[in-house]
């Protein structure tokens, strides 16, 4: 099943790639990784976004993953959100990795909730959240997706309760490399790959 995981930005794909293909098991040449932070990705990035989802669900191509950063939470649902029922509907179920800054997980999932109710009025699209679990130092939630009362599929939210910088360590000042280590390390000493076991499933 084909999925796509949506994130803040680039230290969050440096975390996903080493939980992904270190921890997880899963072959690099089966992701696609969208960093949208990157400076030669800004012009036409509609455009460009749409290659990347053709791409991922083409039966010409042996992708199993998209990972796509959106330079910052607040972007994450604005940038997606046109696309959510239809990835659900398809069983791309999306994940978003989010840092929570301390504030809770129903404050996001509210915000997302009312955000698609209100863009898709003329479906009646629905919406229920629900907590799926806490571990270390993140939460997942699930939100499910009503088309006219009929399920179409689920969105999972996982947040880390501060950030990931905080939780790992890393910092503005760190390389690529250290950045990489610093996620190994913490990714070896947590549970954070059972979480994402459980949305990938």
């Amino acid at each position: 099943m084909k999925r796509v995981i949506l994130a803040e930005g680039k230290n969050d794909t440096i975390f996903l790639r080493e939980l992904l293909t270190t921890k997880l098991s899963i072959q690099e040449n089966r992701i696609l990784f969208f960093d949208q932070d990157s400076h030669e990705k800004e012009k036409h990035l509609k455009f460009i976004q749409d290659k990347y989802f053709e791409r991922l669900i083409s039966d010409w191509t042996n992708y199993d993953l998209l990972v796509k950063s959106e330079g910052g939470k607040g972007k994450i649902v604005g940038v997606i959100i046109s696309r959510l029922p239809s990835l659900c509907s398809n069983k791309h179920n999306p994940i978003f990795l989010i840092d929570l800054d301390g504030l809770t997980m129903k404050a996001f999932t509210d915000d997302l909730e009312k955000k698609l109710t209100a863009k898709f009025v003329s479906m009646n699209l629905s919406t229920r959240s629900s907590e799926l679990c806490q571990v270390d130092d993140v939460i997942m939630h699930s939100v499910e997706l009503f088309k006219h009362s009929k399920p179409i599929g689920k969105i999972f939210v996982i947040g880390f309760h501060k950030s990931l910088e905080c939780t790992t360590g890393i910092s503005k000042t760190c390389s690529d490399e250290e950045k990489m280590n610093l996620s190994r390390n913490y990714i070896q000493r947590s549970h954070i790959d059972q979480v994402f076991l459980e949305a990938l499933k």
